[in-house]
């Protein structure tokens, strides 16, 4: 294939990583850290089949990724629920919040873009505004009421919060030395 097509090729590949969708499970959102939001890179390094030109386009397309992850998340963050009842209801946006933050964190920190580390924090402390109510009418009925990263029954979940929080911030400050 020539070199214009391909470019043509490089120029139109839109795909963005999807985020994963939950199990209900503490380990689904424990696995965060091995999500690989440059698999859709992946995809046009195959396509291309040229080193050069992948080289060439591959920045643009992480800086048009980590935008987009942003974009969604904001929209996503417009319709989530912040008051759960069920863990059927809460892991859909924990898992969501996980993999936004992790996902913009991991090309943040590539392109180091302070602001969108900035913005993987802000993401991730989202998960502060979730409360939790008893209602043992619902399905997978969450145990206890308060604030979700309180509550006993989220040990495993604070662990993950803090490890990706100290991530972020970790970058952050690493990336404004550099600045």
């Amino acid at each position: 294939m020539q070199a214009q097509n391909l470019g043509k090729i490089a120029n139109r590949f839109d795909l963005v990583p999807l985020i994963p969708e939950g199990d209900f499970s503490v380990e689904f959102i424990e696995n965060v850290f091995s999500f690989d939001p440059y698999s859709v890179l992946k995809i046009l390094k195959e396509q291309l089949q040229n080193q050069t030109i992948y080289e060439k386009c591959e920045a643009q397309h992480k800086k048009r990724i980590l935008k987009e992850l942003i974009d969604e998340f904001r929209h996503n963050f417009r319709y989530m629920k912040f008051n759960h009842k069920s863990y059927m209801d809460l892991r859909i946006n924990e898992t969501l919040i996980f993999y936004y933050s992790f996902s913009i964190l991991y090309i943040a920190r590539d392109l180091k873009s302070i602001s969108g580390l900035k913005f993987a924090l802000v993401a991730l402390n989202s998960l502060k505004l979730i409360k939790c109510e008893n209602d043992e009418e619902y399905y997978l009925p969450i145990e206890n009421g308060g604030k979700m990263l309180e509550l006993p029954e989220f040990n495993r979940d604070r662990i993950v919060y803090k490890k990706l929080k100290d991530m972020i911030e970790s970058e952050i400050i690493k990336v404004a030395d550099i600045c």
